[in-house]
């Protein structure tokens, strides 16, 4: 038994109580109002006053049940009465404004009745609280709004123009539907950054457009810039004429989100620097401007000396604030086109481009040690840090199998515990048949 029972044969339920409706055949409907807020009613459309079938409950007001005040009830059957409008089924959502000044809404369903000769038509009816529901609706239509979605449709041919631009037009361009529809593809063509239009326009001009998707930033009216997903259906109308339809959302959002999960892929998030990985990506773009200008590169792997001691001896605190001071020294010195990197631990590596010598490059090494000659601050007025230095150098020339990242970096670690075993404090440059 169900609500939909109840309209469909409402001349056949009687009242037991302020909660149950009985019907002649035994069947027992809970409108379990403590949970729902319902009210029904039978009511004489002839006149004279409502019988209550039903009272609705007590209960919070926030979205759930309501608990109706002086007149309430009278409220929802007027706005029941005014959806009806003479016809013989009520169906129909209606707001109602409580005694409270609150706004809840009903979802009403009822018949009418003939009495015949002997007696005027009757409303029987049910009206249940579905402000919650209709709230939750709200803000999907809100979330929906705010991730809006132009659509147009452009034909090609004779009559080359958009067909169809949806509301959302103003939105993503700046200009109104009138406007996109007398210039739209000019304004359309000189939104959209020139190199998304050369892909564009090479997929279309090879056939191969249909279901494809394309990122760009795209300039409104105002000049600012918006960036969208661009996806394309290709079909061809009755003259044989191409039709593209085309789906273009806001993807701001989604974008700055990729570019933080990218950030914090390739950044150390206790120093700020670069990470092992944003390294090994750029390694091969260093190795080929280092070929392409004829330069030394240098990889001076670098590790504080006697970390292990602060940690112990100062707290975990105290060293993350040494390694933070440390990256933030090294990042300082680095020139441009140089990398700053936190391997791990108190472990660094500085990578030094462009240098057009042996000896320059022997300099650059032995300059990063230097880097921390003058204390670095701390709650004491001061620190004075040492470290180990270990450099590989790589010359100019063709790629070798010994230029890959690995095989250079385990030789900037040789050289480095060659410069631990002999006391700290200095430079070793990596040489053939080095051993720590």
């Amino acid at each position: 038994m169900d609500l939909e029972r109840v309209i469909a044969d409402p001349a056949r339920h009687a009242v037991t109580d302020d909660s149950h409706l009985v019907v002649e055949d035994g069947d027992r409907l809970e409108l379990l109002l403590a949970a729902s807020g319902a009210l029904a009613w039978e009511l004489d459309l002839a006149g004279g006053e409502p019988v209550w079938l039903a009272g609705g409950s007590d209960g919070a007001s926030d979205g759930g049940p309501c608990t109706f005040g002086a007149g309430d009830r009278e409220r929802v059957l007027a706005s029941a009465l005014a959806a009806l409008d003479g016809s013989p089924r009520l169906s129909s959502t209606r707001s109602v404004t409580m005694a409270d000044g609150t706004t809840r809404w009903y979802a009403l369903t009822g018949q009418v009745v003939s009495g015949g000769a002997d007696s005027g038509d009757r409303l029987y009816a049910i009206a249940l609280d579905v402000t919650r529901e209709h709230e939750t609706l709200d803000r999907l239509r809100m979330h929906s709004e705010q991730a809006r979605e132009l659509i147009v449709r452009l034909r090609t041919g004779p009559n080359l123009g958009f067909e169809y631009v949806s509301p959302a037009c103003l939105y993503f361009t700046g200009y109104t539907e009138k406007e996109m529809y007398e210039n739209g593809i000019a304004y359309a063509f000189g939104a959209v950054e020139p190199s998304a239009v050369a892909h564009i326009r090479q997929d279309l001009l090879s056939g191969s457009i249909d279901g494809k998707s394309y990122d760009f930033p795209s300039r409104r009216k105002d000049g600012s810039v918006l960036w969208v997903r661009a996806t394309f259906r290709q079909s061809v109308d009755e003259a044989g004429y191409m039709v593209l339809e085309i789906a273009v959302r806001d993807i701001g959002q989604m974008r700055a989100l990729e570019l933080e999960v990218t950030r914090l892929r390739l950044t150390d998030g206790l120093t700020g620097l670069l990470s092992r990985q944003a390294l090994e990506e750029q390694w091969p773009l260093l190795r080929e401007r280092a070929q392409a200008s004829g330069t030394w590169t240098v990889l001076a792997h670098v590790d504080i000396d006697r970390f292990g001691l602060v940690n112990s001896g100062l707290g975990i605190s105290a060293g993350d604030k040494l390694l933070r001071s440390v990256g933030h020294r090294l990042a300082q010195s680095v020139g441009a086109g140089d990398l700053a990197v936190r391997l791990g631990s108190d472990d660094f590596l500085v990578v030094l481009t462009g240098l057009d010598a042996h000896r320059s490059a022997l300099a650059a090494a032995r300059r990063v040690a230097g880097m921390f000659v003058e204390p670095i601050p701390g709650d004491d007025g001061g620190s004075f840090v040492t470290v180990s230095v270990g450099a590989s150098l790589v010359p100019p020339g063709p790629w070798t199998a010994g230029d890959g990242l690995d095989s250079r970096l385990a030789e900037a670690d040789v050289a480095m515990r060659v410069a631990k075993v002999r006391g700290g404090n200095g430079v070793e440059v990596f040489a053939g048949g080095m051993r720590a």
